[in-house]
């Protein structure tokens, strides 16, 4: 078994790890919502405003002819911002972006290009929830 291929696809699937980094380096980011409230897939019951919910919401992996893994895959991840203030919910938003747009990594685990966003929306469960949701594109290595 060839190891780099799981390395690789290892590297693609844990983007929650590494987005949890880029969120705990930004002072802003911290100082608005607890890096505790930063939940993968799905929030815990109530939980307390701020909070955030992320997910790989796709992932593009390029082979070579002979179907190994290549070395650079294509990952989009989908960060929604909750606050029962719509107004809040817009600068968790945009503390987010500040914190995650241009952000790389690059070490002997992982290379990650910068982040980039390439679509946002919003809405409202139409009990307080205000959500706004980014999507951000990167290339893992």
């Amino acid at each position: 078994m060839n190891n780099n291929k799981i390395i690789h696809m290892d590297n693609s699937l844990k983007i929650g790890k590494y987005l949890i980094k880029m969120l705990e380096h930004s002072t802003e980011f911290t100082n608005m919502c607890s890096i505790d409230r930063v939940y993968g897939l799905i929030s815990e019951q109530s939980p307390q405003y701020p909070f955030i919910v992320y997910s790989r919401s796709r992932l593009n992996v390029t082979y070579t002819k002979d179907l190994i893994y290549g070395k650079i895959n294509n990952v989009e991840i989908t960060v929604d911002c909750h606050h029962n203030s719509y107004t809040k919910s817009v600068e968790l938003a945009n503390v987010v972006r500040a914190a995650l747009e241009g952000c790389y990594v690059n070490n002997d685990e992982v290379h990650i290009e910068p982040m980039r966003l390439i679509q946002c929306q919003e809405f409202t469960d139409g009990n307080g929830d205000f959500c706004q949701v980014l999507v951000f594109s990167t290339s893992i290595q």
